[in-house]
């Protein structure tokens, strides 16, 4: 599995984000949903019931913030923070969600949640992330 030094690498850098996130669309395929359908359906099965308007929640690794557009309007009295250890990715998704003001931008070492205070989180969130991060930084 790629090392943290890997993933900043190629996420920050050489990956050239051609659809923001969006060209992960094999799932889809695979189920036979169009694309944005198949994005409906997993953030109303997985993300709507867990939130509340006033709810605090953390994304892990948005990338371009593909699933993160999806989340601000939910919440208009809680916060999301977005963290990734990858400054470009934060920086696009700063200019991405800038309409948004109830949304926190964390650049971090991929080994800590700094900045967040224990038991504050409603709902933790990350997206085909963990599959790029080795055991000790997950644990």
């Amino acid at each position: 599995m790629p090392d943290i030094d890997w993933n900043l690498k190629v996420w920050d850098k050489a990956y050239p984000w051609p659809a923001d996130g969006d060209e992960w669309s094999q799932q889809a395929e695979f189920c036979g949903v169009p694309y944005e359908k198949w994005k409906d359906e997993i953030v109303r099965a997985f993300i709507v019931p867990h939130i509340k308007p006033d709810s605090q929640v953390i994304e892990i690794g948005p990338g371009h913030g593909r699933w993160s557009v999806l989340i601000p309007h939910r919440i208009p009295k809680g916060i999301l923070s977005l963290i990734d250890l990858s400054p470009s990715c934060i920086e696009f998704c700063k200019k991405r969600l800038a309409e948004h003001k109830n949304v926190k931008y964390v650049v971090n070492d991929g080994r800590r949640l700094d900045g967040i205070v224990d038991k504050s989180i409603d709902f933790l969130w990350s997206f085909d992330t963990f599959v790029h991060i080795e055991e000790p930084e997950v644990r």
